[in-house]
Protein backbone atom coordinates (compact mmCIF):
# COMPACT_ATOMS: atom_id res chain seq x y z
CA UNK A 1 0.00 0.00 0.00
CA UNK A 2 2.86 2.37 0.97
CA UNK A 3 3.95 1.63 -2.66
CA UNK A 4 1.78 2.16 -4.44
CA UNK A 5 0.77 5.09 -2.56
CA UNK A 6 4.41 6.51 -3.26
CA UNK A 7 3.76 5.93 -6.80
CA UNK A 8 0.81 7.51 -7.65
CA UNK A 9 1.64 10.80 -5.75
CA UNK A 10 5.09 10.86 -7.11
CA UNK A 11 5.30 9.94 -10.82
CA UNK A 12 2.85 12.78 -11.88
CA UNK A 13 5.78 15.44 -10.10
CA UNK A 14 8.27 13.42 -12.26
CA UNK A 15 5.65 14.81 -15.91
CA UNK A 16 5.84 17.93 -14.28
CA UNK A 17 9.76 17.73 -14.13
CA UNK A 18 9.60 17.91 -17.50
CA UNK A 19 7.53 20.90 -18.46
CA UNK A 20 9.37 23.04 -16.62
CA UNK A 21 12.52 22.26 -17.76
CA UNK A 22 14.56 21.50 -20.59
CA UNK A 23 18.27 22.47 -20.63
CA UNK A 24 18.60 22.07 -16.94
CA UNK A 25 15.97 18.76 -16.54
CA UNK A 26 18.30 16.54 -15.16
CA UNK A 27 19.70 19.49 -12.44
CA UNK A 28 16.20 19.98 -11.96
CA UNK A 29 15.59 16.38 -11.30
CA UNK A 30 18.64 15.41 -8.72
CA UNK A 31 17.17 18.65 -6.86
CA UNK A 32 13.93 16.83 -6.56
CA UNK A 33 15.57 13.37 -5.91
CA UNK A 34 17.78 15.03 -3.13
CA UNK A 35 14.85 16.81 -1.52
CA UNK A 36 14.24 13.43 0.50
CA UNK A 37 17.98 13.67 1.31
CA UNK A 38 17.59 16.56 3.34
CA UNK A 39 14.64 15.46 5.23
CA UNK A 40 16.75 12.14 5.73
CA UNK A 41 19.19 14.30 7.87
CA UNK A 42 16.91 14.98 10.31
CA UNK A 43 14.51 12.00 10.29
CA UNK A 44 17.29 9.49 11.82
CA UNK A 45 17.04 11.13 15.24
CA UNK A 46 13.46 12.62 15.39
CA UNK A 47 12.26 8.77 14.73
CA UNK A 48 14.94 7.21 17.04
CA UNK A 49 13.51 9.77 19.81
CA UNK A 50 9.94 8.94 19.09
CA UNK A 51 11.23 5.20 19.30
CA UNK A 52 12.62 5.29 23.16
CA UNK A 53 10.03 7.41 24.03
CA UNK A 54 6.73 6.20 22.81
CA UNK A 55 7.24 2.69 20.98
CA UNK A 56 7.35 1.42 17.89
CA UNK A 57 3.14 1.92 17.21
CA UNK A 58 2.75 5.01 18.22
CA UNK A 59 6.29 6.23 16.21
CA UNK A 60 4.45 4.25 12.89
CA UNK A 61 1.26 6.27 13.55
CA UNK A 62 3.35 9.94 14.36
CA UNK A 63 5.08 9.33 10.90
CA UNK A 64 2.02 8.53 8.77
CA UNK A 65 0.20 11.36 10.48
CA UNK A 66 2.97 14.00 9.06
CA UNK A 67 3.44 12.54 5.93
CA UNK A 68 -0.29 13.54 5.75
CA UNK A 69 -0.54 16.55 7.05
CA UNK A 70 2.93 17.96 5.56
CA UNK A 71 2.61 16.92 1.87
CA UNK A 72 -1.54 17.16 1.46
CA UNK A 73 -1.68 20.79 1.77
CA UNK A 74 0.55 20.84 -0.99
CA UNK A 75 -1.08 18.84 -3.78
CA UNK A 76 -3.30 21.82 -4.46
CA UNK A 77 -0.19 23.97 -5.57
CA UNK A 78 1.19 21.31 -7.65
CA UNK A 79 0.02 21.98 -11.20
CA UNK A 80 1.51 21.28 -14.66
CA UNK A 81 2.81 24.33 -16.79
CA UNK A 82 0.76 23.19 -20.08
CA UNK A 83 -3.22 23.40 -19.83
CA UNK A 84 -4.97 20.47 -20.14
CA UNK A 85 -7.01 19.85 -23.42
CA UNK A 86 -10.11 20.48 -22.17
CA UNK A 87 -12.69 18.00 -23.47
CA UNK A 88 -10.45 17.07 -26.75
CA UNK A 89 -9.10 13.48 -27.23
CA UNK A 90 -5.69 12.83 -25.43
CA UNK A 91 -2.71 12.23 -27.47
CA UNK A 92 -2.04 8.66 -28.17
CA UNK A 93 0.51 7.43 -26.84
CA UNK A 94 4.00 6.29 -29.02
CA UNK A 95 5.20 3.16 -27.46
CA UNK A 96 7.94 2.73 -30.47
CA UNK A 97 10.58 2.89 -27.43
CA UNK A 98 9.54 -0.46 -26.47
CA UNK A 99 11.89 -2.22 -29.68
CA UNK A 100 14.64 0.18 -28.50
CA UNK A 101 17.09 -2.08 -26.85
CA UNK A 102 18.86 0.82 -25.30
CA UNK A 103 15.33 1.40 -23.29
CA UNK A 104 14.96 -2.71 -22.36
CA UNK A 105 18.87 -2.09 -20.89
CA UNK A 106 18.19 0.95 -18.65
CA UNK A 107 15.09 -0.94 -17.20
CA UNK A 108 17.20 -3.73 -16.50
CA UNK A 109 19.90 -1.61 -15.13
CA UNK A 110 17.38 0.52 -12.84
CA UNK A 111 15.67 -3.08 -12.09
CA UNK A 112 18.92 -4.61 -10.86
CA UNK A 113 19.99 -1.37 -9.03
CA UNK A 114 16.42 -0.87 -6.98
CA UNK A 115 17.13 -4.27 -5.62
CA UNK A 116 19.66 -3.93 -3.72
CA UNK A 117 19.99 -0.30 -3.72
CA UNK A 118 17.81 0.58 -0.08
CA UNK A 119 19.40 -2.58 2.04
CA UNK A 120 22.47 -0.36 3.62
CA UNK A 121 20.14 2.33 4.58
CA UNK A 122 18.06 -0.07 5.93
CA UNK A 123 20.27 -2.36 7.94
CA UNK A 124 22.57 -0.14 8.84
CA UNK A 125 21.78 1.20 11.89
CA UNK A 126 20.83 -2.39 13.20
CA UNK A 127 24.58 -3.00 11.82
CA UNK A 128 25.50 0.21 13.71
CA UNK A 129 23.92 -2.11 17.06
CA UNK A 130 25.32 -5.88 16.59
CA UNK A 131 28.95 -3.96 16.39
CA UNK A 132 28.30 -2.51 19.66
CA UNK A 133 28.00 1.27 18.80
CA UNK A 134 25.42 3.21 19.80
CA UNK A 135 21.77 3.94 18.43
CA UNK A 136 22.50 7.58 18.02
CA UNK A 137 25.45 6.43 16.40
CA UNK A 138 23.14 4.82 13.94
CA UNK A 139 21.08 7.71 13.20
CA UNK A 140 24.43 9.66 12.94
CA UNK A 141 25.09 7.25 9.78
CA UNK A 142 22.05 7.49 8.26
CA UNK A 143 21.96 11.49 8.68
CA UNK A 144 25.66 11.11 7.07
CA UNK A 145 24.19 9.39 4.33
CA UNK A 146 21.11 11.72 3.49
CA UNK A 147 23.37 14.68 3.43
CA UNK A 148 25.66 12.82 0.89
CA UNK A 149 23.08 11.76 -1.25
CA UNK A 150 22.23 15.42 -1.63
CA UNK A 151 25.38 16.40 -3.31
CA UNK A 152 25.88 13.48 -4.58
CA UNK A 153 22.27 13.62 -6.75
CA UNK A 154 22.18 17.33 -7.64
CA UNK A 155 25.70 16.87 -9.10
CA UNK A 156 24.83 13.46 -11.32
CA UNK A 157 22.01 15.69 -12.41
CA UNK A 158 23.98 18.72 -13.33
CA UNK A 159 26.74 16.41 -14.78
CA UNK A 160 24.04 14.33 -16.73
CA UNK A 161 23.06 18.40 -18.66
CA UNK A 162 26.55 18.79 -19.17
CA UNK A 163 26.57 15.99 -22.03
CA UNK A 164 28.34 13.74 -19.70
CA UNK A 165 27.79 10.29 -20.98
CA UNK A 166 24.88 8.54 -19.07
CA UNK A 167 27.18 5.57 -19.71
CA UNK A 168 29.98 6.62 -17.77
CA UNK A 169 27.63 8.40 -15.19
CA UNK A 170 25.42 5.20 -14.28
CA UNK A 171 28.54 3.08 -14.94
CA UNK A 172 30.66 5.27 -12.01
CA UNK A 173 26.97 4.92 -9.73
CA UNK A 174 27.07 1.38 -9.99
CA UNK A 175 30.64 0.25 -9.70
CA UNK A 176 32.13 2.90 -6.91
CA UNK A 177 28.66 2.25 -4.78
CA UNK A 178 29.33 -1.99 -4.77
CA UNK A 179 32.74 -1.84 -4.12
CA UNK A 180 32.25 0.43 -1.30
CA UNK A 181 29.59 -1.84 0.47
CA UNK A 182 32.32 -4.71 0.19
CA UNK A 183 35.39 -2.55 1.11
CA UNK A 184 33.85 -0.44 3.53
CA UNK A 185 31.08 -1.75 5.16
CA UNK A 186 31.32 -5.20 4.43
CA UNK A 187 35.16 -4.89 6.29
CA UNK A 188 33.97 -2.18 9.08
CA UNK A 189 34.48 -3.14 12.41
CA UNK A 190 34.59 0.69 13.87
CA UNK A 191 32.30 3.87 13.71
CA UNK A 192 34.91 5.63 11.30
CA UNK A 193 34.87 3.00 8.64
CA UNK A 194 31.58 3.10 8.59
CA UNK A 195 31.21 6.68 8.53
CA UNK A 196 33.34 6.48 5.09
CA UNK A 197 30.75 3.92 3.89
CA UNK A 198 27.78 6.56 4.45
CA UNK A 199 29.59 9.02 2.39
CA UNK A 200 30.65 7.29 -0.48
CA UNK A 201 27.85 5.38 -0.73
CA UNK A 202 25.56 7.77 -0.33
CA UNK A 203 26.85 9.87 -3.21
CA UNK A 204 27.48 7.52 -5.59
CA UNK A 205 24.94 5.31 -5.07
CA UNK A 206 22.05 7.98 -4.53
CA UNK A 207 23.59 9.58 -7.71
CA UNK A 208 22.47 7.29 -9.99
CA UNK A 209 18.30 8.31 -9.73
CA UNK A 210 19.23 11.48 -10.83
CA UNK A 211 19.88 10.04 -14.11
CA UNK A 212 16.08 8.57 -14.71
CA UNK A 213 14.93 11.74 -16.46
CA UNK A 214 17.88 12.17 -18.91
CA UNK A 215 17.91 8.03 -19.27
CA UNK A 216 14.34 8.77 -20.75
CA UNK A 217 14.93 10.57 -23.38
CA UNK A 218 18.17 8.73 -24.64
CA UNK A 219 16.18 5.72 -26.81
CA UNK A 220 14.64 9.04 -28.95
CA UNK A 221 17.98 11.06 -29.13
CA UNK A 222 19.48 7.30 -30.06
CA UNK A 223 17.24 6.95 -33.08
CA UNK A 224 17.61 10.21 -34.10
CA UNK A 225 21.24 10.09 -34.52
CA UNK A 226 20.80 7.18 -36.73
CA UNK A 227 18.16 8.60 -38.75
CA UNK A 228 20.61 11.74 -39.19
Amino acid sequence: MYGTGFILFYYPILSMVNEYWIARRGFAYGLLCSASGVSGAAMPFAVEKLLQDYGYPTTLRAVAIGLFGITGPLIPLLKPRLPEMGASAPARTDWSFLRSSLFWTYSLSNFAMGMGYFFPSLYMPSYALASGMSSTQGALLLALMAVSQVVGQTSFGYLSDRRVSINVLAGCSSVVAAVAVYACWGLARNFGVLVAFALVYGFFGAGYTALWVSTIYLPRRHAAEKAC
